[in-house]
């Protein structure tokens, strides 16, 4: 066995001795092991947090493992300055989150959502890219009055500050606040015991949620293999067809080979039509579509038909587009080496 890491923890409750514990990640032939070991009366318990061959799971494992011991108190004794200032950062953040979800205004909440639903609409774009529900919470119960008290909302900077910020404040506005800016008091208005349970349960309902993504993304890469196009698999996994995509454009991003499901797709587009696409690609770029669907369809109307369907076929275009770009590039550099 090698030992990778080590670091050992302190926790003291209700005037008691110093509990301690200890967390290691080790190598044993092919397999990662990470261990937590605290004390349990004279003796330690341990705890397997993880056993396996993917460094990249046991990274997230360990990060899900090691904020629930902190949660329940355990103290790092090894920590550099930054990460004890990013540490500290992240708690504020969190209280805020922890507070907003049990103080939120419910009838903001829900006019924030309507409003995010409809300007997504116009935009074209998913709804969480606005904004998350967790901000519109904190919005909701923060019920910030000017544009300074919005900036202080976490997720809340200068690009959505000023897409969205007369909008927000026009609905906060309506309502009449109870609580102060800036937001330095809700740290100490959130009891460490419900924010450290808060936390577990956090972290809890996100590894299940990763596990779920996990389990989606091996079920589509079977019906991938077994030749299902988009609407198939929009059926079989009880989904949306814009959910699909944005699996599959993950999916290209790492690397996986997506490209027969693409190609089969786009042949319900005409040639010239991904030739016109390409070309704006070239000189409009290609992380936005919204510019390119402008060009392409000047006429169309937000929620129209074709206007949906533009937006379908160009996002799987440019998977294609950026894949070709990207062997062009390995191809030329290959080639300079080679000269």
């Amino acid at each position: 066995m090698a030992l990778v890491f080590l670091n050992s923890f302190e926790r003291k409750q209700d005037g008691q001795e110093k509990e301690w514990a200890k967390v290691t990640i080790s190598q044993q032939e092919e397999a990662w092991q990470v261990l937590w070991l605290s004390q349990e009366g004279d003796g330690m318990k341990e705890e397997e947090w993880f056993l396996g061959s993917s460094w990249k799971q046991l990274l997230e494992v360990f990060r899900i493992g090691l904020k629930c011991k902190l949660a329940e108190g355990y103290i790092p004794l090894i920590e550099t300055r930054s990460d004890e200032r990013t540490f500290a950062v992240s708690l504020r953040v969190q209280r805020l989150y922890c507070y907003s979800e049990n103080h939120y205004e419910a009838d903001a909440f829900e006019k924030l959502r309507l409003w995010r639903r409809e300007q997504a609409k116009q935009e074209s774009k998913s709804a969480y890219i606005l904004a998350s529900n967790r901000i519109l919470q904190m919005i909701a119960a923060f019920l910030p009055h000017t544009v300074e008290e919005l900036a202080q909302i976490p997720g809340i900077g200068g690009s959505r500050l000023n897409a969205y910020g007369d909008s927000i404040l026009a609905i906060t506005r309506e309502y009449v606040r109870e609580t102060p800016f800036p937001l330095d008091w809700v740290s100490a208005a959130v009891p460490a015991d419900d924010f450290a349970a808060w936390q577990m349960q956090t972290e809890r309902e996100r590894s299940r949620q990763q596990a779920d993504k996990l389990e989606t993304r091996k079920q589509l890469l079977e019906h991938i293999s077994q030749g299902l196009g988009l609407g198939a698999l929009a059926k079989s996994l009880k989904t949306s067809r814009k959910d699909i995509l944005t699996a599959l454009e993950e999916l290209d991003r790492d690397g996986y080979d997506i490209a027969r499901l693409v190609e089969t797709e786009l042949q319900h587009v005409r040639p010239e039509e991904q030739e016109i696409a390409e070309k704006l690609f070239k000189e409009l770029g290609d992380r936005y579509l919204k510019p390119v669907v402008s060009k392409l369809l000047p006429k169309a109307n937000p929620g129209d038909r074709e206007l949906d369907q533009a937006y379908e076929w160009l996002r799987l275009f440019r998977m294609k587009y950026r894949r070709r770009a990207m062997e062009g590039a390995e191809f030329m550099s290959a080639a300079a080496a080679q000269a």
